[in-house]
Order: structure tokens, then sequence, then C-alpha cells
């Protein structure tokens, strides 16, 4: 097997794609891949036959995640004994760990909220240790999952986990709790050291050193990893190889050349060190990874054996999944894998570099380029100027950042020194965090791909993977065809919606709040009726949640980047709220606006257009028509633009918030008005949506936007007796998430209403 492990993990990472992604022709793909390594004689008989077990092995050894996520059998309030499992989390506002249930073997995730914590829940968390065996009381519930496109699937993640449902505690002093495990003492130290670093470091030191050393960057500002992230930049955030070298070395140079320990017991203090160090930096994969990779190496130069680091990454490869088969879900790992295998497969490339610039882009180059399928499965987006970034950047953390956090991390204990090299430290990161910041405003143009086929993904990497070994082999002019055909492919993905017959209404679940995205076919426009956002309940300001769980999300995975024109209903922030962030994001071209909006403080940043009743607007070659307001009501809601335009045949209306005062305007002025689809007026409230006027309008189907379980009661049930009663169909966001409606240009009977979370109306 020696020097074949490779071909191994290559077998299991294809099984674990055949349970991921369920397409046929990947295990058409590698049986004809096994087939032709065995007819040119690179692999014997044996080996082939070990790979296909594998592949068979892991396509049934790796769990299959769903998005329907079961019911809990008991959802009433209950205790529940088990065993605490993983680090327990403390805060000010929330107490979470992972539970082993005892009776079925279930793993759920427990939390309580604290609203008003006191020092008696710190005593209590005292008992609260991981491993104990504990008695707890609450109520089961079941994985919520992503209601809209695009939106991350918090139930996934903790299905991928492993975890089955959640528990939410009604109260801390039903909880009984004895005994602890080993892990619970590294935790504590983890938390202790954390302490320490707050206490001694300012704020901006400590959060890099509980970043790079802790592996936590919770402490970072959101800013910094946003732009960390479009950057690709965030593999820096993440301790991996990079991070154990240098603190192995460190240890050895401490412990061996200060004549401490011998060569010898140097190895066991790191065989007991890294185990403890991969669980205190958090356990991420990547960190698992190099700390697994340095103890292979270290107990096979013991027993005087001896491979390659290509058989030691796919050992360690093949050894974790087996350990825990759901790490295979982890983003973190794919990538840790996937950029470290791509690089110790292109050594021989890179070692030929003319210079150490050359060689770190090199680097970068394949680091980056081996990700980008993942990049567009996960983000569907791309900084095609990352890659010289990086090379400005890593440099930087690799040979300044990393090591004197770590060195920050020991000096922790000694007294002024560590605080002059806080201060240095603290002026020399922010100017890098301003250079990176200025060149995220004068250079960010990302490539937004929009959802990509897994086929695609095969594709690449059959081209990638030919340009690289013509670059391994010096055919430098071969190679150039490849990597260009590579390039081209990513164009073929950015043109897609410019030749595509389909068209789509979307209806976002954005909670109590309204947002339509309308893609034309052949992407003759972007168009968005409203775009809703909440607020602090503590200070009323507008809260960008909703833009960045949902409405930044969508636009990325279709693919959008620019949108033609925003019709804002009206002025409050339950339709408007997000507008803002969309501006500062998206290039919009115009927002339009009644002649009764009030002016606000986002206007200056975009074109406006007032509309008037009876006016109609052309967006590509597709028709707006504005019925209303004609008069000023000295009402929010009754000043609401009221829409109307016609998709494939069927005529929509959107009614924003109007209230029935102005649907009876709306009947006067326009009594012949066609309405197929309606969507409903101030998210079914009872204030909207008269019988009389439900009943003249005689829509097919009715669209209801509203939060779920939300403080007004909306759809008031009134509301929605009286569309059953006129049999119309009534999709509504609490119940069926967000609502797609597509249709093909010119096909009347090529239509279709879908909900995403796949329930009939």
């Amino acid at each position: 097997m020696r020097g074949n492990w490779h071909i191994v993990a290559i077998s299991v990472a294809a099984g674990a794609l055949n349970t991921m992604f369920n397409q046929m022709i990947i295990p058409i793909m590698f049986i004809a891949w096994l087939v032709l390594l065995y007819v040119t004689k690179r692999l014997r008989k044996l080996l082939v036959i070990i790979s296909f077990l594998c592949f068979l092995f892991f396509s049934y050894y790796i769990p299959t995640i769903s998005n329907q996520f079961e019911t809990p059998p008991n959802e009433s309030i209950r205790f529940m004994s088990g065993t605490i499992k993983g680090n327990v989390q403390f805060t000010d506002k929330m107490l979470q760990f992972q539970f082993l249930d005892k009776q079925k073997n279930d793993l759920y995730l427990v939390h309580y909220y604290l609203s008003n914590p006191s020092q008696s829940n710190k005593e209590l968390h005292t008992r609260i240790y991981t491993g104990a065996v504990c008695t707890i009381k609450g109520r089961a519930m079941q994985l919520e999952g992503s209601r809209n496109p695009g939106e991350f699937n918090y139930g996934r993640y903790l299905a991928e986990k492993g975890i089955r449902f959640r528990f939410e505690m009604t109260s801390l002093e039903d909880v009984q709790c004895e005994g602890t495990s080993p892990l619970h003492n590294i935790y504590q130290l983890q938390t202790r050291l954390k302490e320490k670093v707050s206490a001694v470091y300012s704020e901006h030191t400590s959060s890099w050193v509980h970043a790079l050393v802790l592996g936590d960057d919770s402490k970072l500002s959101e800013e910094t990893i946003d732009m960390f992230q479009r950057w690709s930049l965030s593999h820096l955030l993440a301790i991996s190889g990079l991070h154990i070298g240098l603190i192995v070395g460190l240890l050895y140079f401490i412990s061996i050349k200060l004549g401490i320990l011998t060569k010898e017991k140097a190895d066991w203090l790191m065989i007991v060190f890294l185990p403890i160090y991969a669980i205190i930096a958090g356990g991420e994969p990547s960190v698992w990874r190099a700390s697994l990779m340095v103890l292979l190496f270290i107990l096979l130069s013991k027993w005087r054996m001896y491979i390659s680091t290509v058989d030691g990454i796919s050992i360690v490869f093949i050894l974790l999944i087996v350990l825990n088969p759901s790490l295979i879900y982890h983003v973190g790992f794919q990538f840790s894998f996937l950029v470290t295998f791509g690089i110790l497969l292109s050594s021989a490339w890179i070692a030929k570099s003319p210079s150490l610039f050359i060689s770190m882009l090199r680097i970068s180059f394949i680091s980056q380029m081996i990700i980008l399928p993942l990049q567009f499965h996960y983000f569907y987006i791309v900084q095609p100027l990352s890659i010289l970034l990086n090379v400005l950047i890593v440099p930087y953390f690799s040979f300044v950042v990393i090591p004197l956090m770590f060195i920050l991390a020991i000096m922790v204990y000694l007294p002024v020194i560590p605080n002059l090299i806080d201060i240095v430290f603290k002026k020399l990161m922010t100017s890098v965090i301003q250079l990176i910041n200025y060149i995220d405003q004068v250079a960010n143009y990302p490539w937004i791909f929009g959802e990509v086929p897994f086929l695609f993904g095969i594709i690449y990497y059959a081209v990638f993977i030919c340009g690289m070994m013509f670059a391994q082999s010096g055919r430098l002019k071969r190679s150039f065809y490849y990597h260009t055909m590579a390039v081209f492919i990513m164009m073929i993905l950015l043109i897609r919606p410019y030749f595509s017959s389909e068209g789509t209404v979307t209806m976002l679940d954005v909670g109590q709040g309204d947002a339509f995205i309308i893609e034309l076919p052949y992407r003759k426009g972007v168009i968005m009726i409203d775009a809703g956002a909440t607020f602090h309940f503590q200070d009323e300001k507008i809260s960008d949640k909703v833009y960045r769980q949902v409405l930044k999300p969508y636009l990325h995975v279709k693919g959008i980047y620019e949108i033609d024109a925003i019709f804002a209903s009206h002025e409050h922030v339950d339709h408007v709220g997000s507008i803002p962030y969309l501006i500062q994001d998206f290039r919009v071209k115009q927002v339009l606006v009644s002649t009764f909006y009030p002016n606000e403080y986002w206007m200056k940043d975009v074109e406006i257009k007032r509309v008037k009743s009876g006016e109609s607007w052309k967006i590509g070659d597709h028709v707006f028509n504005v019925l209303a307001p004609s008069i000023d009501q000295k009402d929010a809601n009754e000043n609401s633009l009221i829409i109307q335009s016609e998709f494939a045949g069927l005529h929509w209306l959107f009614m924003g918030d109007a209230g029935k005062p102005s649907e009876k305007i709306l009947l006067e002025q326009n009594p012949n008005i066609p309405v197929d689809v309606l969507k409903i007026g101030h998210h079914g409230s009872k204030s909207s949506s008269d019988k009389d006027f439900i009943n003249h309008v005689q829509p097919k189907y009715a669209f209801i936007s509203a939060g779920i379980k939300n403080r007004y009661g909306h759809p008031a049930p009134e509301v929605i007796a009286t569309l059953h009663e006129a049999g119309i169909f009534v999709f509504q966001t609490p119940q069926h998430g967000a609502v797609i409606y597509r249709y093909q240009e010119g096909k009347q009977n090529n239509r279709l209403f879908q909900s995403y979370l796949q329930i009939e109306p």
C-alpha cells in the first residue's frame, strides 16, 4: 500500500460523494477511473479490489442527511436523562450543550436563554460539566431548516453533527448532574486561558490571540470576518498546519535546544500535548488534520517506518472519516484536505519556482483554484483578485502575525513586555486591516455565479487536473490551454441566466414584512417589490438580519449582482428597511416610490423616481402599471403603491399594505381590473381584503407574507376564511416559506407555483 494510500483516500471520498449527491455519474466515473488505472498497469488487481470495496463501504457508511427533519417522539414538557457531550457554552445570555439521551441514544442540542442572569445561575453552572450524567427538564423540538433559497440551513448544520432534535430547558433549577470527564478539565483550561488573555491584552490584540491560538474568532468584528471571507482569506482565521508547525517547532526548540528534554522525551511530550491542544484550539477538522499528521510521523519514526507526506495525509483523512463519518459534511474539513492535497500533489511544480514570490503565487493559485467548485457550492461567489491579495497577506500572517500570537500566548504571565508588544501589534494590524479595507473598497468586483450544477464540478476538476499535470511535466503551453478552458467554463456559468427562457416571481419569507423578487426571462431585468427588514427592540434601529440571512443569500444563489428597479410600496421598515443595504452591496439602478413617499436618508445614494397613479413603467420589455395611490390619504399604509403586471398570461396585483379604503378607491377607478394572483394587502390583516373586493377581482391565487406566530395575529382568520370561501389557493410564508412562480416566456401552459418547503396550499 505504500505510495498508494491516496488511491484509497480518493475511493473513500468518491463513496462519500456518492452518498452526499446521489448522482449516477459518480460511480460511473469512479469505475471508469479504476479500469483506466488497471488497464494502463498503474494499479495492481488487489489495489483495484480494495479501492472498489472502500467505495462501496463508504457509500453506505456515510450518513445521509435529509432536509426533512423528524418530529420528536414527545414534544410535551418532560424530564430527560443522559450525558453531556462536548463543551458547555455558558454566557450572560445562554447556556447550551449537546446531550446524549440515555433511553434512545439520540443526540440533542440543549439550550436555555437567560434574560436576567444572576449569580445563582453561575453557581448552578459549576455542576454542569462535560461528561456529567444529568436529568434535565424541558421540551423537545424539531430542527428548523431554511425557509428561503440560499438561506443558511441551521437544522441541516446540526443534523450533519449528528444532532437529531433540539431541547429547550424550562428551568435551570430542575437540572440534576453528577460526575464529569477528563475533557471538562481541558475545556476549563481553555476558558482560563481566554480569560487571562483578555485580561492582559487589549481587546484588539486579545481577539486575534483567541482566533489564531485558541480557535475562537467570535471576538473579531463581523466586518473583519466578512471582509476576509469576501477575499478568500478566511483560511488565515482557522488554525491549520501552519499553526501546528509553528507550535511544534517552538516546543521542540524550547525543550531540546535549551537542554530541558531529550529528543525521545520531547516526542512523547508532543504525543501528549497535540491532542490536548487540538481540543483547546476548538477541535476543528483543520486542527485535527495537522495534529494527527505530526503524531503519525512521530509514531512511525519511533517504529522506524517511513511514508510519504501524501500517504500520511491520506491515512489521516481515512482515519478521521472512520472515526466520525459526519465530518465529511464539514466545510472546513473539505477545504482543509482539498487544499492540502492540491499543494502536495503540485509540489514538484511549486519547487521549480525561480523565486520565493513566484512560489507563493503558485501556492496561492493552487489553493484558490482547487476549491472553486466548493466555493461556488457554498457561497456562490468568488473574488478573482483574491489570488494576488493572498500573495500579499499570507506571508504577513505566516511570518509575523501567527508566530507573534503564539509568543503573546506564552508570555501572558510575564510583566511589562507583553504590553509593549501589544501596542506595536495593534498599530501594525490596524494598518494592515485598513489596507485590506481600502482594497475592498476600490477593487471589489466579485463574480456571482449562483447555484452551480454538480456536473460543472466534475468537468472543472477534470480540466484543472489535466492543466496541473501538464504544468508538472513542464508542458506549459498545454497547461495554459487547459487553465484557459477552466476560465471559459466559469464564464459560461456567469452568462447562463442570459440564455434562460425561464422567469420567476418569488415571495421571500422575510418574517413580518414583504420582499418580492422578479427575474425576467433571459435576465432582461431584475425587479424587487419591497425589501423588508426588522428592527432592534432595544434602540429601535433597523436590523440587517433579514438582509444578511435572506435577501443577500437569495440574490447570490440566483447569480444576481444588478437590480434594475425596486418598487418601494411605502415607508414602513417591514417593507423598505433592507433597501439601504441593497444599495451598498449591489448595483441598484433606481428606486420607485409614490409621490406621497417622504424623503429618507438613503435616497441620496440612488436614483429616485416618483411615480403617479395611471403611469406605466417599462423595465426591459416588461410593463408594470401603477394603479395607486391617486390621492393622499394621510396614512402610510393607505398610500401604498399598488402595482399590476402580467407574467405568462397571469395578471398579478401587488397591494403593499393597502387596506379597505384603498381597495374601494381602486375598484372605483379600475372596475374591470384583471387579477389572477393577488398579493394580499397588509400581511392578511383584517383591515384589508374586504369580502366585496375579493369577490369582485376573483383571483385564483393569493400570496400572504407574514411572520410565524407574529404578535399581530396575521393573517387574520377572517381573511383566510374569505379567501377559502371564494375558492382561492392561498400561499402564506408562515406555512410555505418562500413561494416561487416559474414560467417560460411565451408559454402560458408552462407555469408552476412552488413552495420552498414543498407544502401544498
